[in-house]
């Protein structure tokens, strides 16, 4: 999807999650359900690590088994959340080309180097591929143990010490990836000013009705096989650069920045 960015990159009109939208509200509708869903996702998966720490997870949840399985989970989250941003998801392309041009509209970036900054919080700025999706949200397995494990009654708590099955879970849930501060401080700084300055609307409820602590009272597991059919499909999208392509595709950003509206 690398190509020189200016404002007829994009048709006018395009059409996500079967619905037609213009080209400048796609970013700003993405940033608005995306923050939705990253307010809802972290307290939904503490609820079900809690679940399968009370449980000893009988119901054979595989949620936390490895990332693959946790990335599985998140996208049938953001499914159920935002079918808008899960599509979108999907249209790497289409993603970074809208960023791209509401960051020029409303002029927040005057850089290559803050403009890899923003796409950084979506992209590898190196191999220009989108993020996995625990790395969107800044979602690590440890954490979500950590807060889980404190949730549970003191009993309960003492008697997987007692029993050594606390260093057990913590070696199961361990991460092989870790968000710094610097990247969670990165994505509130910059999401929090991204919004359209023409766009004033509120976070909208959620779209199926339910919230977060609704939700927490039944215990069904995550579905694993449409999760798995759009991992399949996202991993097709997900083609790598070689730096030559990716340093001649800086050079394109840095030139579309500086040109003028």
């Amino acid at each position: 999807f690398i190509k020189d960015r200016d404002a007829k990159t994009l048709p006018h009109i395009l059409v996500l999650n079967k619905k037609y939208i213009h080209r400048d509200h796609i970013y700003p509708r993405f940033l608005e359900e995306f923050r939705y869903i990253d307010a809802e996702l972290r307290p939904l998966l503490v609820h079900r690590m809690e679940q399968n720490l009370r449980s000893g997870n009988r119901r054979g949840d595989t949620t936390f088994v490895s990332l693959d399985s946790f990335d599985d989970a998140i996208r049938e989250e953001m499914h159920n959340l935002s079918p808008f941003v899960a599509d979108l998801a999907q249209k790497p392309a289409i993603l970074a080309e809208a960023l791209i041009l509401h960051l020029k509209q409303n002029k927040l970036v005057g850089s290559v180097e803050e403009l890899k900054e923003r796409l950084s919080l979506y992209f590898d700025p190196v191999s220009m591929k989108p993020l996995r999706p625990h790395q969107w949200f800044a979602l690590r397995i440890s954490e979500l143990f950590e807060r889980a494990f404190l949730r549970l009654p003191v009993w309960k708590r003492l008697w997987i010490r007692v029993t050594g099955k606390y260093e057990a879970y913590k070696s199961t849930y361990i991460d092989r990836t870790a968000t710094t501060a610097s990247q969670q401080e990165l994505r509130s700084r910059t999401t929090s000013g991204d919004t359209d300055r023409r766009d004033g609307r509120r976070p909208e409820p959620n779209r199926r009705g339910r919230t977060a602590d609704q939700r927490r009272g039944g215990s069904r597991p995550a579905p694993r096989s449409t999760a798995v059919s759009r991992r399949s499909t996202g991993d097709q999208q997900k083609k790598g650069y070689n730096p030559k392509q990716v340093e001649s595709a800086w050079e394109q950003f840095g030139s579309s920045i500086r040109k003028k509206d």
